[in-house]
């Protein structure tokens, strides 16, 4: 596992390399790029595992699996938010820096990790809701004990992804913003 874990990092390198090369844009904003280029493709691995978890509840128990769904769509729908309020902050802090106006680093850390915090927060807010209905429904008898026990483990996968969701959203917010080639106000004068 492994091995094939180091081959894919490797591919994805190459892949990133043959397309970002000679992209015509400054070192630090190509840097960006790559940064957020890497946090893309975690962010959709780490949502292929969310998808695996979600389609093995909705095949082992189809009403939990609905009950999945549901807090997985709410919790992403959090994430919007925060992912949206998150990246009008970080352009404000590249403004900033590109008006040579000083942002504390600690204040740019702190509102990034807070706001993948609180993602984080939703997300096992949404797992612990998910772990209280199958225990009721395990106690109601509607999921058997061993079944249960495997959704369960599926739950702490869940929220464990969902935080990985949640920080590396606002990690990729931050290379957007960063990355993002400022206006010319070139065409001012012509309005």
């Amino acid at each position: 596992l492994r091995v094939i874990n180091f081959l894919r990092e490797k591919y994805r390198i190459n892949v990133f390399e043959r397309a970002l090369v000679d992209s015509g844009v400054s070192k630090a904003t190509d840097a960006w790029r790559w940064a957020m280029a890497m946090e893309v493709t975690s962010i959709l691995s780490t949502m292929g595992r969310i998808a695996v978890v979600v389609a093995a509840a909705v095949v082992l128990a189809p009403v939990f699996g609905l009950a999945v769904v549901a807090a997985v769509g709410v919790v992403g729908f959090a994430l919007s938010f925060l992912y949206r309020r998150q990246l009008s902050t970080q352009r404000e802090f590249r403004a900033a820096q590109l008006a040579y106006r000083s942002v504390d680093n600690a204040t740019k850390v702190r509102t990034r990790v807070i706001a993948g915090e609180t993602g984080a927060l939703f997300g096992y807010a949404g797992v612990v809701v998910l772990i209280g209905v199958l225990l009721w429904m395990i106690l109601s008898g509607a999921i058997e004990p061993g079944t249960g026990f495997v959704l369960f483990i599926a739950l702490r996968m869940l929220g464990q992804t969902l935080t990985e969701v949640a920080k590396g959203l606002m990690r990729y917010v931050r290379a957007r913003a960063f990355s993002e080639i400022p206006p010319h106000d070139d065409d001012e004068d012509d309005v």
